[in-house]
């Protein structure tokens, strides 16, 4: 440490030590007016001349060891002169808040003030106890209803159909918060053109669905192109064109085994079943606040 560091602390350590002293001067007032209110109902216990035995040494600080402080040339002498202070300092004023707390206290119920000390530390103020806060109640965790057979398992239209029933049973918004990027089988088995249509039931229209993708994960992120057309079947009017290039994580996820693809701020949720060579699942759009699946999709492999 330079001297002129050691000087600065110096100082500082100084400056403190003069507000302390202060906040004893007015603190020792205010704990007599205090004592002075519960004196009919208290009698006289050792702690409070231990307490006055410490502050009689405040004053010895003040007249004493404040001249030997300013009376030392050397800033090492100095810096360890005002450590000394500063530490019985402290010692007093700790005893001074718990005693001071421990009063007021006592005055309010109207029974005696009992400070409890030791011959080590002078600490009356109790470890106050943790508060009780009501915990935050949180969503229970969504059970993912799993189907009964795995998407390479399905042979047939009647087993795609009882698969897809039951993946409708759980809730998407809780899937696409979980969703990751496409593994890198999941992104090889997406490449190639796929085609079909999107029947919706409220209204009984169709439209054309058409998807061109290549991509695959680098360094754990969906890289590539892709393109997806969606049209009116009966008029072929464009209703929806999203493609894009490069970095694709925004457009494509997946959990538990669906990719989940975002178009035009509606979603698929689509899975690639390998025996039939087609992705079959859900189109869904947001219905007051909540994705609701209003269409099913199937698309063949081109």
């Amino acid at each position: 440490m330079s001297q002129n560091l050691k000087v600065l602390v110096s100082s500082v350590t100084l400056v403190l030590l003069g507000i302390f002293a202060d906040h004893f001067l007015v603190s020792k007032f205010e704990s007599e007016k205090v004592a002075a209110k519960v004196e009919s109902n208290t009698c006289t216990q050792p702690a409070d001349d231990d307490l006055k035995s410490l502050r009689t040494r405040l004053a010895g600080i003040s007249e004493k060891e404040l001249h030997d402080y300013l009376a030392t040339n050397s800033a090492e002498d100095k810096l360890r002169k005002a450590d000394e202070i500063l530490a019985k300092v402290m010692q007093i004023f700790v005893a001074d808040i718990g005693y001071k707390i421990s009063a007021q206290e006592m005055s309010k119920l109207g029974q005696p003030s009992v400070p409890s000390t030791t011959n080590q530390a002078v600490d009356t103020q109790p470890t106050p106890k943790p508060l009780e806060t009501a915990s935050t109640p949180t969503k229970a965790t969504v059970a993912f209803h799993k189907p009964r057979l795995t998407v390479s398992q399905i042979l047939n239209d009647a087993q795609e159909k009882e698969f897809l029933k039951t993946i409708a049973e759980n809730e998407f918004s809780s899937s696409l918060k979980a969703s990751k990027t496409l593994t890198k089988q999941m992104a090889q088995q997406l490449n190639g053109r796929f085609a079909g249509f999107i029947n919706f039931s409220k209204d009984q229209k169709q439209w054309k669905a058409e998807m061109t993708f290549e991509g695959e994960v680098q360094s754990g992120k969906l890289q590539g192109s892709h393109d997806i057309l969606l049209s009116d079947a009966a008029t072929g009017k464009s209703l929806s064109h999203s493609r894009g290039r490069g970095e694709l994580d925004r457009s494509y996820s997946s959990n538990e085994g669906a990719y989940i693809i975002e178009v035009g701020g509606d979603y698929l949720e689509l899975y690639y079943f390998p025996a039939l060579e087609q992705l079959s699942g859900y189109f869904l759009e947001i219905q007051k606040g909540e994705y609701k699946r209003v269409g099913t999709v199937v698309m063949q492999r081109l």
